[in-house]
């Protein structure tokens, strides 16, 4: 039989011009603009992008604000509030981290990260000012009833002042405070460290993009949905956060240069994922009470689901899966130092322990998705425990772990049975609303799903990061998105073993965000859409020093 398709498929006429069309197809394709246009973004190179009209709007662009910075910086530079005192506390808390613990420990998941040349002490006067602030913010925390409130907006105004004096440095403080600030106090960081980088005359570095256009293209586009949306008002309260991590976008590409800073950059957001999770442990080993929304006791006995710093285990699964693939990396990489594999092995177990106490199913399925990539490209002889592993976890899993996984297929569990409905409902809610969605937001998608609503079964979103933005901005949008994640895969992958340390976990990431994205909507909490733009910044800047480009 198989001999005969065979025999048939290699004879047959239909075939022969099917094929013979299908080449034809692919000249025009590639001839044509939109087929020259597609193919640029894969390389991010600077010659292919300032051959085209692109650069040249961007260009006139970078003249027009240089020329308004030259003006803005006379004033700044005599300027007490905004130029001198926040440059003096900048220097004096690069002083005192300087001889931190926290710097040490970041010396021990990098070498580079940690400076040898120590900044100069501040004077007395100003050291013997910042102890009489400090003592009387510790005084108006524990007296006052509102003390701690004040306290949080005194730190948030210290670290904007840190932002506005350093913004370029600044960067690294805000990937490490990413999982710890709520959103809204991490987007007017990035607000105020890209004016700060606005106000510098210098360009903006790299000067051709093309990543960069992409998700500039996206940001507008997710714009227009939101000028277009029934609920324009709460639509735009929303797409601030998507502008937000465009602005995050070129803060880190003018910021990561060389492989001290993408070494720094990881240093401080591995620190960062590291305490919360020790934080979600911590809340397991209380017995955090679980809400009844999260499982379905029927199936599975499940009694508690971590959520760090997050208001879901699914988004602290989001975030723990961008990040956990780096130390795994460290640990299989042939490249790695003793310490390197050590740190990888404690960081990676740390992770890996909270991942499991999330009982965030998709999230396994984003890890072990990731977890492939990596094996395939360092250490592809560990393929064949796959299926060992396999046979024997029935047999080591704890029964709590097993029923949890084994309910992924289970159509009698409530959270499978409520995310078919969803996805139904909302695919009919793309195809009604196919060109620019209904806007960004939970608000316009309240309003709009009870029209498509399968039955009693309610939904504040999507439950898929694809139908969600499919949703919310139209197949534009949805297009753009899925060639930025194409493009990353290309930049993190293509020529890996040059820097596999960086370019392997920065692809296995990217893979379980797109796998965890299938089954969750992981930018429900905005974090998680921050760590996304953060890998792609980081793949660009791993591709750019991998092609001598950077400085």
């Amino acid at each position: 039989m198989l001999k005969t398709i065979q025999q048939w498929w290699s004879g047959s006429w239909l075939v022969h011009k099917l094929e013979g069309l299908a080449l034809v197809l692919a000249a025009a394709w590639q001839d044509s603009w939109f087929g020259r246009f597609l193919a640029q973004p894969w390389d991010d190179s600077a010659p292919q992008f300032q051959a085209s009209g692109v650069q040249r709007v961007w260009h006139g662009l970078a003249i027009g604000r240089q020329r308004l910075a030259r003006s803005v910086q006379c004033w700044l530079s005599t300027s007490y509030c905004l130029g001198r005192w926040p440059d003096w506390l900048a220097s004096d808390l690069a002083w005192v981290w300087h001889g931190s613990l926290l710097s040490r420990l970041l010396g021990l998941l990098d070498e580079n990260t940690v400076s040898t040349d120590a900044p100069e002490a501040p004077p007395r006067w100003r050291l013997l000012l910042y102890f009489l602030a400090a003592s009387l913010l510790a005084g108006v925390a524990l007296l006052l009833p509102q003390g701690m409130t004040l306290l949080k907006w005194a730190v948030l105004a210290v670290a904007l002042a840190l932002v506005w004096a350093r913004p370029r440095t600044s960067v690294v403080v805000i990937v490490f405070l990413l999982p710890i600030l709520p959103i809204l106090s991490t987007t007017l960081l990035i607000f105020a460290a890209f004016a700060a980088r606005l106000c510098q005359a210098e360009p903006f570095y790299p000067r051709a993009s093309w990543i960069r256009t992409l998700g500039g293209l996206f940001c507008l586009v997710g714009l227009a949905a939101a000028l277009a949306s029934e609920d324009m008002l709460a639509a735009l309260r929303y797409w601030r956060y998507y502008l937000a991590a465009y602005l995050f976008l070129i803060l880190l590409l003018d910021t990561l240069r060389t492989p001290r800073e993408i070494g720094q950059v990881l240093s401080c957001g591995l620190l960062g994922v590291a305490l919360v999770a020790l934080l979600s442990i911590w809340q397991y080993l209380g017995g955090m009470p679980i809400n009844l929304s999260w499982v379905d006791i029927r199936v599975s006995a499940v009694m508690t689901r971590v959520v760090g710093t997050f208001d879901n285990p699914n988004m602290l699964a989001g975030y723990l899966v961008a990040w956990l693939p780096f130390p795994v990396s460290w640990f299989l990489a042939k490249e790695s130092s003793l310490r390197q594999r050590l740190v990888g092995f404690l960081l990676a177990g740390l992770l890996g322990v909270s991942l499991i106490l999330t009982f965030s199913r998709g999230g396994w399925l984003a890890f072990a998705a990731a977890l492939f990539i990596i094996v395939v490209c360092l250490e592809p002889r560990l393929l064949w425990a796959v299926p060992v592993l396999l046979l024997v976890a029935p047999f080591v899993l704890p029964p709590v772990i097993w029923q949890r996984l084994a309910s992924i297929v289970n159509l009698e569990d409530t959270s499978n049975m409520v995310r078919l409905y969803v996805w139904d409902s909302s695919l009919k809610m793309f195809l009604a609303n196919w060109f620019l969605g209904i806007g960004q937001g939970l608000v316009p998608f309240a309003r709009v799903y009870p029209v498509f609503q399968y039955g009693v079964v309610p939904a504040l979103h999507a439950h898929s990061l694809i139908l969600q933005l499919a949703v919310e901005s139209g197949f534009i949008s949805l297009f753009l998105f899925l060639w930025l994640c194409i493009a990353l895969w290309r930049l993190a992958m293509r020529n890996w073993q040059a820097a596999p340390q960086w370019a392997v976990p920065l692809g296995a990431a990217l893979v379980g965000h797109l796998v965890h994205g299938i089954f969750d909507y992981t930018w429900y909490d905005l974090r998680v859409m921050l760590v996304f733009w953060l890998l792609v910044a980081l793949a660009c800047a791993v591709a750019r020093w991998r092609l001598k480009e950077a400085k």
